[in-house]
């Protein structure tokens, strides 16, 4: 529900890091769209992560299931 009000989902890494979900394409573009049929399971999201404004950011290339 929050998620469609437009608040951002994040990405909790294995490391304890919260990572906040960016585009390859345009770093600004929300990503809730993508990450929404995915909350709260365990996946493995590639991309590359870098530090943002105090934060970690994470340019989503692939979102998919974590494999068991």
């Amino acid at each position: 529900m929050c998620a469609d009000k437009g608040i951002p989902l994040a990405i909790l890494g294995d490391d304890g890091k919260l990572y906040i979900p960016t585009s390859t394409a345009m770093p600004g573009e929300a990503q809730n769209a993508r990450l929404k049929e995915h909350a709260e399971h365990r996946v493995t999201v590639t991309g590359k992560a870098f530090p943002a404004g105090g934060a970690q950011a994470l340019q989503i290339a692939s979102i998919a299931p974590a494999k068991a």
